[in-house]
């Protein structure tokens, strides 16, 4: 998946990498792990029933 995510990126200039998956499929681990080795830029934030209440992620690579 790693490499799939890096393919994504290097193919674009700008956007977003939106990363969906059930409950405890390591999604915040993988962004964790991404933000860690690359040293992104990040916001983590839960989404409720459609509403922001604290903890999935976004990323925003940087150079």
């Amino acid at each position: 998946m790693i490499r799939q995510i890096e393919e994504f990126l290097r193919a674009r200039n700008s956007g977003y990498l939106w990363i969906e998956a059930e409950a405890g499929m390591g999604k915040s681990a993988l962004a964790a792990f991404l933000v860690r080795e690359r040293g992104w830029f990040h916001h983590f934030v839960r989404y409720s029933r459609g509403k922001p209440s604290g903890s999935d992620c976004r990323i925003w690579p940087h150079s």
